[in-house]
């Protein structure tokens, strides 16, 4: 039975999830290449309001890179993968960028304390 994909293609589909609150991640970006060198800029897709995303044909030894300002960068060799069939289901989970947040507490800080008012 022919698939559509091509004979070294893979479909891969999954959810990403944040690891503190284990709650779907809208909004991240999923690119994908053949090698890593080449996997911020080659293809993306994006996970949707439930944290899901889908691939429908990626080659089977494909970089996945996960990122999204927030979170930490997660990359994941689909060729690592113990089994690899012509659909895949690969579930990611993100870890907050603990910079990220110093930052934007430092900045809301900043503008709650050194805030005033207009003068009369």
């Amino acid at each position: 039975m022919w698939t559509g994909l091509a004979a070294e293609d893979i479909a891969v589909s999954g959810t990403v999830k944040d690891l503190s609150r284990n709650r779907p991640l809208k909004g991240v970006k999923v690119s994908y290449s053949k090698n890593i060198e080449q996997v911020s800029a080659v293809k993306e897709v994006y996970t949707d309001k439930r944290g899901c995303y889908s691939i429908p044909s990626v080659d089977r030894n494909a970089v996945l890179m996960f990122s999204n300002d927030k979170y930490l960068l997660k990359l994941v060799k689909l060729g690592d993968a113990e089994v690899l069939t012509s659909e895949c289901r690969l579930d990611v989970v993100l870890e907050q960028d603990p910079l990220y947040f110093r930052i934007s507490t430092d900045i809301s800080y900043f503008f709650v304390f050194n805030y005033m008012p207009p003068s009369r």
